[in-house]
């Protein structure tokens, strides 16, 4: 099986500068691996090196400083109105379908969201009251 990551636009996904999704993606991502499964993620880069977990494909994603002010405006506009979170996200959104989509096997599968929950690790931080393991949640792929 073929599994697609897509990393949150804020995070990169490297040991160094990443953050806690992006370790949380590397794991499972390295997990899925060992059972014999295909694994790309989808992420923005930074200047340090991305983890060597699965085949790492980088989103070309504009600078504040790449874009002019008419396109930042119009940019924060429609970020406004459109209730997006982050700056400049339809290049994110943009980038993203077109990797996707230039990807030479497509995925069975596309991870959007990754949480941090509740494991029999510890408590990693929990986004809501259901408790979810990552492990029997790969048990269930195979």
């Amino acid at each position: 099986m073929h599994i697609c990551f897509l990393n949150m636009p804020i995070e990169y996904y490297s040991p160094t500068s990443g953050g806690a999704i992006s370790t949380i993606i590397m794991q499972t991502a390295r997990d899925l691996i060992a059972r014999g499964h295909q694994v790309t993620i989808l992420t923005r880069m930074g200047d340090d090196d991305s983890y060597a977990v699965g085949n790492v494909v980088p989103l070309p994603l504009p600078s504040r400083e790449m874009l002019g002010p008419v396109r930042r405006l119009f940019s924060r506009f429609r970020a406004k109105f459109s209730q997006w979170d982050w700056p400049y996200y339809e290049y994110y959104v943009s980038a993203f379908s077109n990797a996707l989509r230039d990807l030479p096997v497509p995925p069975d599968a596309v991870v959007v969201r990754v949480r941090a929950t509740r494991t029999d690790r510890g408590d990693l931080g929990r986004s809501d009251d259901r408790r979810v393991d990552r492990r029997a949640a790969l048990d269930a792929l195979g």
